[in-house]
C-alpha cells in the first residue's frame, strides 16, 4: 500500500521551492488553480489523486509568470523540450 503524503505540508514545499524559482505563485494562487483545473494536470489530464502527489507549479522561467498545475511527467516534458514551441511542433511532426 503506497504511503499518502502530507497534502498541505507539501503543498507549502512546492510553493516555496518554485518561489525559489523565480515563480510568481503564492498558495492561495495554487489553491485557485487547482480548483479551476478541477484536481487535474493542464496538460494531459490526470487527477492528482491518481498521482500520490501534489500537482507540479509551472511557469514560466523568464518573466516568473505562473502558467498552471502539471503533473510530473508533463512539467518534465516541457523541460525537455527547453520551452521551445518549434521543438513541440517537429516532435509531433515525428510522430
Amino acid at each position: 500500500m503506497k504511503r499518502k503524503r502530507n497534502k498541505p505540508n507539501r503543498l507549502n514545499q512546492q510553493v516555496n521551492q518554485a518561489r525559489r524559482a523565480g515563480a510568481s505563485i503564492t498558495k492561495e494562487l495554487y489553491l485557485y488553480a487547482y480548483s479551476v483545473q478541477g484536481g487535474r494536470c493542464a496538460i494531459c489530464g490526470s487527477y492528482e489523486e491518481d498521482l500520490n502527489r501534489v500537482l507540479t507549479i509551472d511557469h514560466d522561467h523568464l518573466t516568473g509568470a505562473f502558467r498552471g498545475l502539471l503533473c510530473d511527467r508533463c512539467n518534465m516534458g516541457l523541460g525537455l523540450f527547453r520551452d521551445r514551441i518549434d521543438l513541440f511542433y517537429m516532435a509531433a511532426s515525428f510522430l
